[in-house]
């Protein structure tokens, strides 16, 4: 592996030059779903021809970088990798002229993962970043893996590392509780298959400001696909089928005025809301909640209303920023659940919002949370008086 090389922005393009992934300006799957999932696109068919002997990752365009948006192409850069055996990519790159990206780069991005020298940074920036370097599983069985508990205990404790340097730390029960949603949102992604990863980063600034990004992420059926498949009960079926009908009755989905607003998103929404899951409704999935959701809730009252954080998983793109929260809601039955709708009424029976729910033209072959938000300490201190 070469060591990326600023002195090659510059240089002039030579003939059969190898083939260059040119990083945007804004690498986020937060911020800008679009440009960062075809970038990750256009990675994969880049490593794919064995006659491909070196890319060049250039990242001197981007100003803001998010840390799943990295992992996921550190990933892929690795299976590729994996893949090749004895007929190894050499990469070469580029960095950007924004410190804190290069500083992200470096901590926690490609050349830690494949731990070249470049990655160790100088001890006075050192001090100010804690990270959780990527770990990942993958369940032969439905039932929970080992990795999965050892991937909740490592967030769970790295995040304390981090509230620590602002002076704070997590009660008994607190890290019971963010234990217990990571590894539900972890046993959730097993039950999609595929391989699942988790990842985190976070840097504190000169103003003691913390800068937290957490990602978890996995290949395999989009969560809108694992809540249709065939062990899903008939009373569940039944549910995601009315809401549906109800859609199309009111010609919300793929209409006019609703041109992001397709089935697959629908479904996926009401995946997220409290007590739905593929064994909803069955003797085994009576007593189930929703990690996902509740684990971003969590953050979000950490955050203090600095949070920027979504989930795609397929084409669906859903974006939590503190307007739309969980709210209680009674239904006809008498039934009182927690909703979030994403849009004014909080009724599932209306279209969200479309800058927080809406489907995109290119999907995620699996589901990724990405997680962004500040650690303030006078939000701190304000939650630790409650």
């Amino acid at each position: 592996m070469a060591v990326p090389n600023a002195k090659n922005k510059r240089k002039a393009r030579r003939p059969h030059e190898s083939p260059k992934l040119k990083i945007p300006q804004i690498f986020s799957f937060i911020d800008n779903p679009i440009e960062t999932l075809q970038t990750i696109k256009k990675l994969e068919t880049l490593v794919v021809p064995a006659s491909v002997k070196e890319l060049r990752i250039d990242h001197s365009s981007c100003k803001k970088l998010d840390l799943c948006a990295s992992a996921v192409m550190d990933v892929t850069l690795l299976q590729a990798q994996n893949r090749r055996r004895g007929n190894q990519l050499d990469l070469r790159g580029v960095y950007s002229d924004d410190v804190d990206v290069n500083m992200m780069l470096r901590g926690s991005g490609i050349l830690k993962q494949i731990a070249h020298p470049d990655s160790i940074l100088p001890k006075a920036i050192e001090v100010t970043i804690r990270t959780c370097d990527l770990f990942s599983g993958k369940a032969s069985r439905i039932e929970r893996s080992r990795k999965c508990d050892e991937a909740a205990t490592k967030l769970t404790d790295y995040f304390n590392k981090c509230l620590r340097m602002e002076k704070f730390e997590l009660s008994r029960s607190g890290k019971f509780r963010l234990s217990s949603l990571i590894t539900e949102v972890i046993g959730n992604a097993e039950e999609h298959g595929g391989h699942w990863y988790t990842i985190a980063y976070f840097h504190q600034s000169e103003d003691e400001l913390g800068h937290c990004h957490i990602a978890l992420f996995n290949f395999g059926r989009t969560i809108s696909e694992s809540l249709l498949e065939g062990a899903a009960s008939e009373e569940l079926r039944s549910r995601i089928d009315s809401l549906i009908e109800k859609h199309n009755e009111r010609g919300f989905l793929r209409s006019l005025l609703h041109p992001t607003w397709e089935e697959e998103a629908l479904v996926t929404l009401f995946a997220l809301q409290e007590g739905v899951s593929r064994l909803s409704f069955t003797k085994k999935g009576i007593d189930r909640g929703n990690g996902t959701v509740n684990m971003i809730e969590f953050f979000n009252q950490l955050a203090g209303g600095s949070q920027r954080m979504c989930l795609i998983s397929g084409k669906t793109y859903i974006l939590f920023d503190g307007k739309f929260d969980l709210k209680k809601k009674v239904f006809d039955n008498g039934e009182e659940r927690r909703v979030i709708a994403f849009n004014r009424t909080n009724s599932l029976e209306e279209p969200p919002d479309r800058d927080h729910v809406r489907t995109l033209p290119l999907g995620f072959p699996g589901t990724i949370i990405s997680i962004r938000f500040d650690l303030d300490r006078s939000n701190l201190e304000k939650l630790a008086k409650r």
